[in-house]
């Protein structure tokens, strides 16, 4: 779900199309694209819409995701099972979360 911003960067063709200023292309990204698993989709696409929406404290550190904005997002979508595509949201974006405060450290 992070792989816009996590792997693309690593990517050479990635790289080169961005700095080309090419617009973006899933078939450019065979080589280094996560598809995921069926019964994550709903989440990964709930997340990706979401994860700029962010609850921020002080000098606008990051505390938590704003859980309001993943609701009405699932519910944009008619997600089914919406407590269990919420605990994946939160589960994604804390794990990013908490990956960004390390490299930060």
């Amino acid at each position: 779900m992070e792989w816009l911003s996590t792997q693309a960067p690593k990517c050479e063709d990635c790289k080169l199309t961005t700095i080309k200023g090419e617009p973006w292309s899933e078939a450019r990204c065979e080589n280094c694209r996560v598809d995921l698993l069926e019964e994550n989709q709903d989440a990964g696409k709930v997340y990706i819409m979401c994860r700029n929406q962010v609850i921020t404290a002080g000098m606008g550190e990051v505390v938590d995701l704003n859980l309001q904005t993943v609701k009405t997002v699932m519910d944009l979508y008619n997600i089914k099972d919406q407590r269990e595509c919420m605990e994946k949201v939160t589960k994604t974006f804390r794990h990013y979360l908490s990956k960004r405060r390390d490299e930060q450290n």
